[in-house]
């Protein structure tokens, strides 16, 4: 079951905004569920157009690019003896090679993360977990060499240790994959954060647990990131709780934390998942 979900990562991180195998009838997916509803084109007008949400334009100025050094080589290896039940399929195998492929071409070689989306370069929390989980899939599944899997790993830990905490707290909801600053959706720049998502929190501990799992020999590094970020207003009484700014009239910058009440995919990130009590 864990190996069908790691070549699911694979195969459908392949964004790139374009589908895997060309199709007139592909509907191509960009983001987190609950950010790529768009309005249905009513049956009665097939000449309408679909509108989707645009975010709003980016900075265009270039940032200073950071560069992370790995966290210093673990011990030897310790990894989970982790075996397929069966060899992948020259078609499986293809489609997680092509998947890997986003990996590559949007991998920032100096800071250590990858962007959300081909076309903007950002990331949240919950991408950087697809990728942490895409890096033990990958392994798993013998697309990329231990070397390789081991180098990626170590630098992008080093990458969240260098996160600026949003109130000293927590991980925002957005980053610039090159000055590690953060920024808001459509990239721009918000030297203050813009608040945190529980939910996004979630799958990158969710993805921290699987990695000090499979792979003990990453347990000290993990350890640390994770209690050095507080939870306490994250959780309570068993409830996720997110953060979200908002500027004032006096233009003072209001922090408000609010429940997490939706249903469906948002339910199983959750933070007591990652082992710790809160």
């Amino acid at each position: 079951m864990i190996y069908k979900h790691h070549q699911q990562i694979l195969y459908y991180k392949a964004k790139g905004n374009h589908p895997l195998i060309a199709s007139g009838s592909v509907t191509v997916f960009t983001g987190k569920p609950s950010e790529n509803a768009s309005p249905a084109t009513p049956s009665n007008q097939p000449n309408s157009a679909v509108t989707t949400p645009t975010a709003t334009p980016a900075d265009t100025s270039k940032p200073t690019e950071v560069a992370v050094a790995p966290i210093p080589p673990v011990d030897s290896p310790q990894s989970s003896n982790l075996k397929l039940d069966r060899p992948l399929s020259v078609i499986e195998r293809r489609y997680a090679e092509a998947a890997w492929r986003y990996f590559q071409a949007n991998y920032h070689s100096k800071s250590g993360l990858i962007d959300d989306r081909s076309d903007l370069k950002g990331a949240t929390l919950w991408g950087l977990g697809d990728y942490l989980a895409a890096l033990h899939a990958a392994r798993s599944l013998d697309i990329i060499t231990p070397k390789e899997f081991d180098q990626r790993t170590r630098h992008l830990l080093a990458a969240l240790t260098k996160l600026p905490l949003f109130e000293q707290k927590l991980p925002g909801r957005g980053y610039d994959t090159r000055s590690l600053q953060p920024v808001d959706y459509g990239g721009n720049p918000i030297p203050e954060g813009n608040g945190w998502s529980a939910l996004d929190l979630g799958k990158m501990l969710a993805a921290l647990y699987n990695l000090k799992t499979c792979h003990p020999e990453y347990t000290a590094a993990v350890d640390k990131i994770v209690l050095d970020w507080s939870y306490l207003r994250v959780v309570h009484e068993g409830i996720l709780s997110s953060a979200t700014t908002t500027k004032e009239q006096d233009g003072r910058s209001l922090t408000r934390v609010n429940p997490e009440t939706h249903l469906g995919y948002e339910e199983p990130p959750v933070v007591f998942n990652y082992g710790y009590k809160t």
